[in-house]
């Protein structure tokens, strides 16, 4: 079978690895050059560790990662500490661990191996059209065409297959934007951040943790009633930032003054009503964007290539691979979403409130960590098969 991929991020280049050990013939159209790739930290948990095994990457994958013991949960008015969460307990009897590093990482492991695999790569190709026939799919840039058995759609959050499917579908602005930067670990920042923490106030929070050893990565999300736009490609002002973060401690605004580069995006909430047609199916942030009060967006990336993996095994039929890859995805994921959408209010409680959870979370750990132990412990090997 001849399939294209449009986009080659996570979801993209995972599904391209499985499809083409399958023997099928893949092609990833790409739109940017994998080269300027932002540096974005990101975190990889245990349900998502088991899809790079699937993969045959997860040992190279560990070598290039930093591995968590404990979250540290901070007022963020005073760093002060209202509860040390180990991460040992959270992904107990998982026999995987909690990984955090640079996504250009991951691509370029999942690029090295998707070329190993067979995977032609093109990119710099910005679509513009995708058009269905009955005897196929063509995705059309402004200068040349692309034809395949079947399309699938892992174009990220401004995805032209999701609104191709969805044509009248808009996300409801969830009135939080996000900032993000990297900045250097040295003698200049408290001991405390060098460790994975989370700061927490009324109506925002921020959440850093180290990567390479030297380098520290921080992500505020906060209230603004005024729109942003849905994008990660935004730069930001450090006086935009200072404004959502001008109550916290010092020690925390220095992380962005000292840095120029920061990157902001408006969060929204996502939910779109079809994934497939006759010969087009969306997966990763094409079909199910998260909010990031979960960190799963990676994760429930690689989940949907293991997936597709599996569909693609059992059934011949495009209609059927199609309609049991969403049954077996969407409740998985709305649940994931609903579970970041609770996390968004924990995270913002007025400071009272936010004192008082904590106080008891701390006192009777097992409903945080029983949540967070139901999205690590999903294992579709023993449920699927």
């Amino acid at each position: 079978m001849k399939i294209n991929i449009l986009g080659g991020g996570i979801a993209g280049l995972a599904s391209s690895i499985f499809l083409s050990k399958q023997g099928h013939e893949v092609t990833i159209v790409e739109r940017n050059d994998y080269i300027n790739e932002l540096g974005a930290g990101i975190q990889i948990t245990p349900n998502a560790i088991r899809v790079l095994d699937a993969l045959g990457i997860r040992n190279d994958f560990i070598n290039l990662a930093e591995q968590s013991t404990s979250l540290s949960i901070r007022r963020a008015e005073n760093s002060a500490l209202l509860q040390k969460v180990s991460m040992h307990r959270l992904v107990k009897d998982t026999k995987v661990g909690f990984y955090y590093l640079h996504r250009h990482k991951l691509l370029n492991l999942l690029k090295d191996n998707a070329i190993k695999n067979k995977v032609k790569i093109i990119s710099n190709q910005y679509i513009n059209k995708i058009i269905i026939t009955k005897d196929n799919v063509r995705i059309c840039s402004n200068d040349i065409e692309y034809d395949s058995d079947i399309l699938i759609g892992a174009d990220g959050l401004n995805s032209i297959s999701r609104k191709k499917l969805n044509e009248d579908y808009m996300p409801k602005y969830s009135g939080f934007c996000a900032f993000r930067t990297i900045t250097t670990l040295d003698e200049s920042v408290d001991k405390f951040l060098y460790e994975p923490n989370l700061f927490l106030q009324k109506n925002s929070h921020m959440v850093t943790y180290p990567l390479n050893k030297n380098e520290l990565n921080c992500v505020v999300v906060a209230k603004q009633n005024e729109q942003e736009v849905e994008s990660w490609n935004f730069s930001s002002t450090t006086k935009q930032v200072e404004e959502s973060i001008c109550n916290f401690d010092n020690r925390l605004q220095n992380l962005f003054s000292a840095n120029s580069s920061i990157n902001k995006w408006g969060l929204f909430f996502h939910q779109p009503k079809n994934w497939f047609d006759s010969r087009l199916l969306i997966i990763g942030d094409a079909a199910h964007p998260m909010l990031p009060f979960m960190a799963q967006g990676a994760c429930a990336a690689l989940e949907d290539s293991l997936i597709l993996d599996y569909v693609f095994k059992k059934y011949n039929d495009y209609s059927e691979i199609f309609t049991n890859f969403v049954s077996i995805r969407q409740s998985r994921v709305k649940r994931i979403q609903d579970m970041s959408r609770n996390n968004r209010i924990i995270f913002h409680l007025g400071n009272k409130s936010r004192d008082l959870f904590f106080y008891l979370n701390s006192k009777f750990p097992t409903y945080f960590e029983l949540r967070q132990q139901s999205v690590y412990k999903y294992n579709f090997f023993t449920e699927l098969y």
